[in-house]
């Protein structure tokens, strides 16, 4: 038999970054919410297994002008981080998957250009 799990999908509310701290600081309010989230999606009598943080929830857009570097270079931001440990954190707590991203991470491989990536954090609290 087939194991029937539940799915999360958050919306929280973001703001535009003007400093790279606000990431930081938006990553708290979505971990409480997830709190929220898991009681209303069992609702349905199975477990929530998977938690999803839209693009931008976390880092939000930046005030920036495209292919400025050195803003860029500023605001750029690591996986694993700050910005990833809440969720980490969180994940453990609630024992479920979390789906996330996280926009313009740095790659030591190619200097001054920085992605968006998508990463997955286990219920064991580490980015798999």
């Amino acid at each position: 038999m087939i194991e029937r799990n539940t799915v999360v999908a958050l919306s929280p509310r973001t703001f535009q970054m003007k400093r790279r701290e606000y990431a930081l600081e938006n990553t708290k309010p979505i971990c409480r919410f997830m709190d929220t989230a898991i009681m209303v999606g069992a609702w349905e009598g199975f477990p929530a297994r998977l938690v999803v943080i839209p693009e931008m929830a976390i880092r939000g857009m930046i005030a920036n002008t495209p292919g400025n570097r050195a803003r860029e270079k500023e605001f750029a931001m690591t996986i694993p981080g700050p910005e990833t440990d809440e969720p980490c954190r969180k994940a453990k707590e609630i024992n479920a998957f979390t789906a996330a991203e996280l926009y313009m991470v740095k790659d030591d491989d190619f200097p001054d250009r920085y992605d968006n990536v998508a990463f997955i954090v286990s219920p064991k609290g580490e980015i798999v």
